[in-house]
């Protein structure tokens, strides 16, 4: 009988032991699955983030650029008005490349 008591004692402290490792390792798992929601999460908010000032630097430097282009047509409008001839534009290949020589009315 004393391996009958031996036997029941030792099922009941293995299932106690068992029972306190499964809390332990399941516990930490689901913070670990919590930390890894946070951090998914957090990436997500910064993505958002990223991209609203991805949006609004794209913005500004659109209008940097046109505000260059601006200089820069003023500087070239100050220098035909200083040499005094118009410049001639080929007006069938939109203003673009070589003008085309123009023929003498006879």
């Amino acid at each position: 009988m004393a391996n009958k008591d031996g036997f029941g004692s030792g099922l009941i402290v293995g299932a106690a032991l068992g029972g306190l490792v499964g809390a332990l390792i399941g516990a930490s798992l689901a913070s670990r699955s919590d930390e890894d929601e946070a951090l998914v999460a957090g990436r997500e908010r910064r993505r958002m983030r990223g991209a609203r000032a991805g949006v609004a630097s794209l913005e500004s430097a659109r209008q940097g650029l046109e505000g260059r282009i601006a200089q820069l047509n003023d500087a070239i409008d100050d220098v035909r008005s200083q040499l005094g001839t118009p410049i001639p534009v080929d007006v069938e290949n939109g203003g673009r490349g070589e003008p085309t020589p123009r023929s003498q009315p006879e």
